[in-house]
């Protein structure tokens, strides 16, 4: 059985009390580290679409992806077997999750099921979106080499 130990040291050595945490995990032969902090900006973007890009940091359940949307740029109706969550960064969005559209702005979250049709597409301008999905899409894994940085 895998468990997750949090280490954080603080005080001397740390300034203004900025803690260093380290998620460890586990298993009964070997300890690994896993990547627990990650810079956006030192990932390769995926091109999704036209104009949609995304970096796909994932482990071993969870995939994130920072997703960037051109002005005019789509995401088209599709479905997958995963669950999908987000959060919008900046910009509007205009989502359509199953027969229902809303416009999200920053601060907006949504959890869209698995196999249910979506679809998205930027409003007034480019637009930055923070997805989550469990399990890690494959497809977007075998695109996204993990260990090479751009």
């Amino acid at each position: 059985m895998k468990r997750a130990h949090i280490f954080a040291g603080g005080g001397s050595g740390f300034s203004q009390g900025v803690l260093l945490a380290l998620i460890r995990w586990y298993d009964r032969t070997s300890p690994e580290i896993i990547m627990a902090f990650i810079h956006i900006n030192d990932y390769k973007p995926i091109e999704l679409a036209p104009g949609a890009r995304a970096r796909t940091p994932y482990g071993e359940n969870v995939m994130l992806s920072y997703l960037e949307l051109d002005a005019g740029s789509q995401i088209p109706r599709h479905s997958h077997p995963h669950e999908q969550a987000g959060m919008m960064l900046q910009g509007k969005l205009e989502l359509t999750v199953g027969d229902e559209s809303r416009v999200c702005e920053p601060g907006d979250m949504f959890i869209i099921p698995p196999n249910t049709p979506h679809a998205a597409r930027p409003v007034d301008g480019p637009a930055v979106v923070l997805d989550v999905f469990s399990p890690v899409r494959e497809d977007y894994a075998n695109l996204f080499n993990k260990y090479v940085r751009a």
